[in-house]
């Protein structure tokens, strides 16, 4: 079995996602009945949010359970009783819901999918919100920083980043992974690292792991072409990166 990790740190671009669900036809075109809406809004948190829950569920599912010397460090939660869209400090994605597949012999239902993607929406500029760096934690040795940098103010705000970040790294030092999903190459964050990735005497590239996508690369200029084989898929990533 591996070692265990001590202290996650999670941080990066903090997103509510919105999703609107048509709970019932309308049936009349009354005056009356069309001003009584029949869609159900959900919200969940999304970014350095949904990332924390992902890392908490892939140790506890490696584990089972999640074992006392692991410490995962979330940002904190919104405050659910205050959370409005556009009315507070987050990024925002909205999308249109719809019921889909089959249920169980008619109990259940039928599972919850995207139909229709909307776009974002930014936070209000005044009520930006202000990234709490993690206290240092003794009990636990920093073992990762995992940061979403989904393209928004994070990237752009060193204010925002952990203090660990900017620590020479040694043998001991955390790994560190950057989830990129929008724009990659861009902004402060991604030139602070490839400048210490360039560095010789610097070891941050042997601790360092870059997530993106297919789709990220080729909007950066990659040529990695479509539905051709797996082969010829990792062919031309190595070849663009």
């Amino acid at each position: 079995m591996p070692p265990l990790p001590g202290r996650v740190i999670v941080t990066g671009d903090l997103t509510i996602d919105w999703g609107l669900e048509e709970t019932a036809k309308q049936q009349s075109r009354e005056h009356e009945d069309r001003l009584q809406t029949k869609i159900t809004p959900r919200w969940m948190g999304s970014g350095a949010f949904l990332l924390a829950k992902m890392i908490e569920a892939a140790i506890e599912q490696r584990y089972e359970p999640m074992p006392d010397t692991v410490f995962v460090d979330p940002p904190d939660p919104p405050e659910k009783e205050e959370l409005r869209a556009y009315e507070n400090p987050y990024e925002h994605s909205f999308a249109v819901l719809a019921r889909y597949g089959k249920t169980d012999q008619g109990i259940g239902k039928k599972k919850l999918r995207i139909r229709e993607s909307l776009g974002f929406g930014g936070a209000i500029a005044s009520q930006q919100h202000r990234f709490k760096p993690q206290p240092r934690d003794e009990d636990h040795q920093l073992s990762v920083i995992a940061i979403d940098d989904a393209g928004f103010r994070f990237r752009s705000n060193k204010d925002y980043w952990p203090e660990e970040l900017f620590a020479q790294t040694t043998a001991r030092s955390p790994w560190v992974i950057l989830k990129v999903s929008r724009r990659i190459a861009e902004g402060d964050l991604w030139q602070y690292v490839m400048d210490r990735v360039r560095d010789e005497r610097d070891q941050f590239a042997d601790r360092l792991i870059i997530v993106t996508t297919a789709d990220c690369l080729r909007e950066a200029g990659a040529g990695i072409y479509h539905d051709l084989s797996w082969e010829r898929c990792v062919q031309d990533v190595s070849r663009e990166t």
